[in-house]
């Protein structure tokens, strides 16, 4: 599932070559974004993801082209998700502000509009209301798949938007949570 100039970037990025490792970043961000804002939500998705890409880039001479280095970051991602999870709370990296309000940065949305963004906005809440109602090792099954998923549609951006409310109706009434 490689290319030539996905296997040259990874060399590269072994020898040092930080210009690769960014391209390398830059391809699959928004996957390892995505799946880390559905394991932890997006309060400390950005950290858990950040910290991925760490864990991914001090670790590249263990990587190997079997599983492909998207399979391999994705792991990473989600290993990173449960153990920021482990961490005691007031470890959190969720911003405050001085009145002690949480709050968080979004990315910026795609949406071509104010009708499909809070469409969006409400399919995704109630994704992330049953996802986080899933032990953690069901939510990582789900995040995965539907990964795998995406890999197999050819959308590198991966599982960016888990509606698939019925599916996890379906997994939940199997014995989920």
């Amino acid at each position: 599932m490689y290319n030539d100039n996905e296997l040259l970037l990874i060399e590269r990025a072994r020898a040092g070559d930080n210009a690769a490792f960014e391209a390398l970043v830059r391809k699959y961000q928004d996957r390892v974004y995505n799946v880390c804002r559905y394991m932890l939500g997006p309060a400390d998705a950005e950290d858990a993801a950040q910290d991925a890409f760490v864990k991914a880039y001090r670790n590249l001479d263990r990587f190997t082209p079997s599983p492909s280095f998207q399979a391999w970051i994705t792991r990473i991602a989600v290993n990173s998700c449960l153990d920021y999870k482990r961490k005691p709370a007031h470890l959190s990296l969720a911003a405050t502000s001085r009145e002690g309000e949480e709050y968080t940065l979004e990315p910026p949305s795609d949406s071509p509009g104010p009708e499909a963004a809070l469409e969006s906005k409400k399919a995704g809440e109630a994704v992330s209301t049953a996802l986080a109602g899933l032990s953690d090792k069901l939510r990582a099954a789900i995040v995965l798949y539907e990964n795998g998923r995406a890999l197999l549609r050819g959308d590198i951006r991966g599982a960016g938007h888990l509606h698939r409310h019925r599916e996890i109706e379906d997994i939940e009434g199997e014995g989920g949570a």
